[in-house]
């Protein structure tokens, strides 16, 4: 993140990535606190909150209008989304897209049967596994570094993969809140859940269910942001009962300094830059954080604050790990297949020109020739391509501007035959393609790469992948 991405207003709240793990690591000596959402889990392969919103929406969606699950299966399209939120629209029953309860109402209207709402996540959290930032969590643990983790998820994920450390767990729960009153010991890692468990206790989802957060568990978690420093990560901060518990926590005095651990895309959401300057105005130190995801926070922890063979088997962990990612990184490829169908299309046939234009160079470049022609002619009405001579398709006047006394005798006209639209590699279907993208760029006012792809100017959205950012566009 860097000072142009943020208000002015905000800057000050920035505490960078690299500082916020040299405080930590210089105050290893003292446990920390951890808070997840559901961002943690999503490399684990648990749905983040954008998109369990938007499975809902698609299910209320294709159950009130039968026949349609194929053609609105794929719900990483924009334009699936918008059909989608403009029949949702047209209802006059649901809130407007982006609205802070679309959580809440969704998962209830989707599923209002309690039970209905705990299969939903079961059946996501069977098929999931912890990915490496929980284990190197459980190294921080195993450390002292870290000793409790609150979290309004269901997937019990660092409870799961302590099990495999040298560390017991004391799990919280809405039915076992008499745990809290226990002080770890050494080897011990308090694991909260704030929300529920689907094993054990009522999913607290919708907006009733979690403004009756449990006495206990909230009093609990307003000592711990006392005295404890707390980084937060993954999570959004849309529950207001829990942002209300963070808010009369930094309230009154206490020792807890506050990381808010968010993504590097922009300002702060102002709910958390509020709570933060809540947190200073009551003189209780307050960070937020640009970060890359869980999984890179807890590598850099655990390499900067871990010592000797502590840090060699974090490092192991991660070796281990690694081939694991990169196969699920691997890129997917579609098999070339002739094209001979075309079903349900908006396709229309193109007249191409009969006819080109055919010139010889005096200087040619000594390598690159197709970038090289790309570059002369960009910012002008004119394509070119070679093929033994240049090739190229606009106004002679534009093509002797720009090639000038470099062209070699006259400029003349060459038939196109229809055998050299065969090659999808070739020159002249480069040349027709190129001229086309660069017209419907012209006259819609779109973006183009000049060769074949064709984008509208307005990003769609800026995501996450990988731990770069990543804007999209339509």
């Amino acid at each position: 993140m860097t000072a142009s991405d943020i208000p002015e207003e905000q800057e000050d709240l920035i505490l960078p990535l690299d500082a916020f793990i040299r405080s930590v690591g210089v105050n290893r000596a003292t446990q920390h606190a951890l808070f997840l959402g559901a961002g943690a889990s999503v490399s684990s392969g648990i749905p983040s909150a954008e998109k369990c919103i938007w499975e809902w929406k698609r299910s209320i969606f294709v159950t009130n209008n039968p026949g349609l699950e194929e053609q609105f299966s794929e719900l990483s399209l924009p334009s699936v989304q918008s059909r989608i939120q403009e029949w949702l629209d047209r209802q006059g029953i649901f809130p407007s897209a982006g609205s802070t309860n679309e959580y809440e109402f969704y998962i209830e209207h989707c599923y209002p049967i309690m039970e209905n709402r705990r299969a939903y996540f079961q059946d996501r959290i069977r098929s999931a596994k912890p990915h490496v930032g929980y284990r190197l969590l459980s190294h921080l643990a195993q450390g002292d570094i870290v000793r409790s983790v609150w979290t309004t998820n269901f997937d019990g994920f660092a409870t799961r993969t302590a099990a495999d450390f040298n560390l017991t767990t004391i799990e919280v729960g809405i039915d076992c809140q008499e745990r809290l009153h226990r002080i770890p010991s050494k080897g011990e890692l308090v694991c909260v859940s704030l929300h529920g468990d689907y094993r054990y206790d009522s999913l607290k989802n919708t907006q009733e269910e979690l403004q009756t957060q449990e006495t206990e568990l909230r009093e609990a978690l307003i000592r711990e942001l006392r005295n404890t420093p707390m980084i937060v990560i993954g999570y959004s901060g849309r529950d207001q009962s829990v942002m209300e518990m963070f808010k009369t926590a930094y309230t009154g005095q206490g020792l807890g300094t506050l990381y808010w651990c968010g993504y590097e895309d922009g300002e702060i959401p102002e709910h958390i830059a509020d709570l933060i300057r809540h947190a200073r105005a009551n003189k209780r130190p307050a960070f937020y954080v640009p970060a890359q995801g869980f999984d890179d926070l807890m590598t850099r922890l655990a390499l900067h604050c871990l010592d000797s063979e502590a840090r060699q088997a974090a490092q192991n962990d991660l070796s281990q790990m690694a081939p694991r990612d990169l196969l699920d990184r691997k890129p997917f490829r579609i098999e070339a297949q002739q094209i001979n169908t075309l079903i349900k299309s908006n396709a229309f046939e193109i007249e191409c020109p009969t006819e080109v234009f055919q010139f010889d160079l005096k200087v040619w470049p000594e390598k690159r020739v197709w970038s090289w022609l790309r570059e002369q002619t960009c910012n002008h009405n004119v394509v070119a391509v070679p093929k033994g001579k240049v090739l190229a398709i606009g106004l002679i006047d534009d093509i002797r501007e720009i090639f000038g006394d470099n062209i070699k005798g006259e400029i003349q006209r060459t038939p196109v035959e229809p055998e050299e639209f065969r090659y999808e590699d070739g020159a002249i279907v480069s040349l027709m393609r190129e001229a086309l993208v660069n017209t419907m760029a012209d006259t819609a006012g779109i973006k183009t790469d000049g060769r074949r792809e064709l984008w509208l100017s307005q990003s769609v959205k800026t995501t996450q992948q990988g731990g770069m950012k990543c804007i999209a566009y339509e």
